[in-house]
């Protein structure tokens, strides 16, 4: 059960870690594209902007992820393991305000508001994914690497339907 809790940057330690990278590269990729989409077709409302802003230090930190993998818990610490272990929270904070910012402006769009309620729960559930992994890291209940897997889950599928809908709007 170590999985239920190492992080998902653990993957990228070991004889397969090259997977991980390239699922960093892809993440990374794919959260920036979309930014770049949304960023054309979303209403400028006070919240969209920082919300964009804050998806591309989330685009940009899964690099940061990528370049400077984490150690093992048993393992000595390195640099690399200090800036990822830095960047981790840092990254997961901005990509939960911003999927709430975007979700909330999707509402003032008609284009976009037939996803708005769905985008905005799982914002808030990210929000609750993102407090109780912080909690199950400080207490080390041996559960925040299953709370980051949901918690990612959740991102996965505001990022499909966000784009899919992306792929309906017009441009």
């Amino acid at each position: 059960f170590r999985s239920l809790s190492s992080p998902t940057s653990e993957y990228a330690v070991g004889s397969y870690g090259f997977l991980m990278t390239s699922a960093f590269l892809a993440m990374s990729i794919a959260s920036l594209s979309l930014l770049i989409g949304l960023r054309k077709s979303i209403p400028k409302s006070s919240g969209a902007t920082p919300g964009l802003v804050l998806l591309g230090i989330w685009g940009v930190g899964v690099l940061i992820a990528m370049s400077f993998p984490i150690n093992s818990d048993e393992a000595k610490p390195t640099l690399a393991n200090i800036i990822h272990r830095i960047n981790g929270p840092v990254i997961f904070l901005s990509l939960t305000i911003a999927t709430i910012l975007i979700s909330r402006s999707f509402r003032q769009d008609e284009n976009w508001r037939p996803i708005y309620r769905s985008a905005f729960t799982l914002s808030l559930a990210m929000v609750v994914l993102f407090i109780v992994t912080g909690v199950n890291v400080a207490t080390k209940s041996g559960f925040e690497g299953l709370c980051q897997r949901v918690f990612l889950i959740l991102f996965i599928s505001w990022f499909i339907m966000t784009t899919l809908r992306l792929r309906l709007v017009r441009i």
